[in-house]
């Protein structure tokens, strides 16, 4: 399923410093380097796809902010990470989306930290710099939306309609057995 990705981590701390500037996809505008750091934060990877609707934004949103009353926090840091996925939106559409995402946020009474969008980070994970706390939600990963009809759109759009059948059979046993 090609969708919206987070990876939410609550992190007793997380620390990152940028290396150098990305230069993949082809586009991307880098927007500024840092070095950061947070004690006891929701980490919100996130991975902006090139079919990302306000559906699926939304959804994400609302899990995220389920997931800060889960584990009573209302601080998080978004961190754009291309690597939840191969399907990549258009880096400027990224950027947009995810701006639009921490004013979202924002409005929700959320403390929003942003890390850089477009730099290769150093991200240390060892346990003396990330350590996830061991509770139920400590560690989550959520794609949005999680449909059948999504999937069947996304695979036609990537392999064309001849190559469906397989995918459909796929779909309809999976469905069954769910």
């Amino acid at each position: 399923m090609r969708s919206l990705r987070l990876l939410l981590i609550h992190c007793k701390t997380i620390g990152f410093k940028d290396i150098r500037k990305s230069n993949r996809p082809s586009g991307i505008n880098p927007n500024r380097e840092q070095e950061q750091s947070y004690k006891d934060i929701l980490a919100v990877f996130i991975c902006i796809e090139n079919w990302d609707e306000k559906k699926e934004i939304e959804q994400g949103i609302q899990t995220v902010m389920d997931h800060l009353e889960l584990i009573k926090k209302s601080e998080i840091v978004l961190i754009p990470f291309a690597h939840l996925s191969y399907y990549l939106a258009d880096p400027d559409k990224s950027f947009s989306i995810i701006n639009q995402i921490a004013s979202d946020f924002q409005n929700r009474g959320v403390l929003v930290n942003k890390s850089s969008f477009g730099y290769h980070k150093e991200l240390d994970f060892q346990l003396s710099d990330l350590d996830a706390y061991g509770h139920p939600g400590s560690v989550a990963f959520r794609r949005f939306p999680d449909n059948i009809e999504l999937e069947l759109k996304n695979y036609i759009m990537q392999y064309g309609i001849e190559n469906t059948n397989i995918l459909i059979s796929k779909l309809i046993n999976a469905k069954m057995k769910g």
